[in-house]
């Protein structure tokens, strides 16, 4: 006698599912586990998005991951990763984290651009991204890593566990490609330095992954839009978030972005 096939579900049933799990801070639901692919995670980040959006969030921008070579080899990755902001989770530099209650968080330096012009891929190449950035500036994404969700398809469906954002001092206009591969970042954590880097040394140029962005987008129907504001890519490894932490990440020529944890 053939065993009896488990139901399949729609990228949209997929999508309330895994919502209503994020929303209840619980694990991915367990009739999903296994079967939500790769081919389809994208797909119903954007159907998940569309919840947020229906519930009152709004969208802030964009975030891209996987942006250097050595990160993609390790991880069998061919192309960086895409993720969504929402504004409810944006904060200014100097910013002080309650950790309370959350779990396995960690941030990330990155450089922010802000959009003053639309990108609609396909096509959009470094030089198209230079002339719609309005400014830059620096940036620590917060992320959650909740081992529940370490299933490439649910951390890729669920967003990667983009978790906020904050903005240092934003500087009017965008660098160069060649500036942006030059760019120096000393991150610290009180007295301690944790990193000083060299831009092409760690990270994808931020142009080319922003021209990346908006030409995958493409393929699920949205664009890159004015105000909007992208996370070009980490320069560092994630750095776990402690009570007591006091993080400082400095990009030369452009200022800094501060964050407190208790």
């Amino acid at each position: 006698m053939q065993a009896k096939q488990k139901p399949m579900f729609t990228i949209r049933e997929a999508a309330q599912r895994l919502w209503e799990a994020q929303r209840s801070g619980g694990e991915p639901p367990e009739e999903l586990k296994g079967r939500l692919t790769m081919e389809h995670a994208y797909p119903v980040q954007m159907e998940v998005l569309a919840l947020h959006l229906a519930a009152g969030q709004t969208l802030a921008g964009w975030k891209i991951g996987q942006t250097s070579r050595p990160m993609r080899q390790a991880t069998g990755a061919t192309s960086p990763a895409l993720g969504y902001l929402l504004g409810g989770r944006s904060f200014a530099s100097p910013h002080r984290l309650e950790l309370a209650g959350a779990r396995d968080c960690a941030l990330e330096p990155e450089l922010a651009f802000i959009l003053a012009q639309s990108l609609q891929g396909p096509g959009i190449t470094r030089e198209r991204v230079r002339e719609a950035v309005a400014s830059v500036a620096p940036a620590f994404e917060l992320v959650r890593s909740d081992p529940r969700w370490s299933e490439p398809a649910f951390k890729r469906a669920g967003n990667a566990g983009q978790w906020g954002y904050v903005l240092g001092q934003a500087v009017p206009g965008c660098p160069h490609a060649r500036a942006l591969d030059e760019l120096r970042l000393r991150l610290t954590n009180g007295d301690e330095v944790r990193l000083e880097a060299l831009g092409r040394d760690v990270n994808d140029n931020p142009l080319d992954s922003a021209a990346w962005l908006a030409n995958a987008l493409a393929a699920h129907g949205r664009a890159l839009e004015p105000g909007q504001v992208i996370l070009t890519g980490s320069y560092s490894r994630l750095m776990p978030l402690r009570s007591g932490d006091r993080w400082e990440a400095s990009f030369e020529g452009i200022g800094a972005v501060a964050l407190s944890a208790f």
